[in-house]
Order: structure tokens, then C-alpha cells, then sequence
């Protein structure tokens, strides 16, 4: 089964929506559709950002991982990350996008996703030498 994001929200959205179009769902977990999406985001970058700071394997540790963050999306919306996939070929980054769909609101297993969240934060917020621009993630 392939993981979506933020199915938990839509889902039950659709459902609501479209009630007469859904036989059976699963979900194995569910935004709190009360409090809402945006608050729920925070919290989850506040705890990942203060997960940081207590982990040594954090790429961020010893920076604000807060401040990195909005820096690499600042700097992505005017200067956009180049980036190369093997699913989606080339293509630019916005801060936009990195704020929607870059950050891994839902860590996995015993914040299994955040290390490499980090590193993926780290890296593009590496400058490039020749042109002062963020480093492209892999």
C-alpha cells in the first residue's frame, strides 16, 4: 500500500462531501478536523523542530531548526531549488511547495522520518559557492 499525504484529512473530507460515494474506508489515523489542519501542522513542526535540539542525530542540532527552515523557504520563493527526480524529472522548488508538502508532519515509528527530514533541510540550506543559492536536495 502506498502512503499518501495528507489523506487523513482529505479522506474524511471526501467522505463528508460525498457520502453517497463511499462504500468502506480505512483510516489508520485522522487529523482532528476540529482543532484544524493548520494548528495541527504547527504543533507537529514545533515538536519536530524541539526534537532537534535534543537529538544528536539531527543534522539541525545546535541551530535554530526553526529559523533554518523559514530561511530555506524564504529563500526557495525567490530563488527557487533546482531539483532532479527519477519518478518526476527536473523541476524547481518553490518555498511554497517546501511548505506544503516538504515537511513531514508525521514522523513514522518513534520519529523514524525526522533524521532524514533534517538532512534533507540541511543539505538545501547549504549555500552553493558559485551562485549564493541554496544547494539542491536530492
Amino acid at each position: 500500500m502506498k502512503r499518501l499525504p495528507h489523506t487523513s484529512y482529505l479522506l474524511p473530507t471526501r467522505a463528508r462531501l460525498f457520502p453517497h460515494r463511499i462504500r468502506a474506508m480505512y483510516l489508520d489515523g485522522v487529523i482532528n478536523q476540529v482543532l484544524g489542519f493548520p494548528d495541527q501542522q504547527l504543533r507537529m513542526f514545533t515538536k519536530s523542530t524541539t526534537w532537534c535540539a535534543a537529538t544528536p542525530a539531527c543534522a539541525l542540532r545546535g541551530q535554530d531548526a526553526a529559523a533554518v527552515w523559514r530561511k530555506l523557504t524564504q529563500d526557495a520563493d525567490r530563488n527557487p531549488i533546482p531539483v532532479t527526480s527519477s519518478q518526476f524529472g527536473k523541476g524547481k522548488l518553490t518555498g511554497w511547495h517546501l511548505r506544503a508538502f516538504g515537511f513531514m508532519g508525521d514522523p513514522g515509528p518513534g520519529n523514524s522520518g525526522w533524521p532524514a527530514s533534517a538532512e534533507a533541510v540541511a543539505k538545501a540550506s547549504r549555500p552553493l559557492p558559485s551562485r549564493g543559492l541554496p544547494c539542491p536536495a536530492e
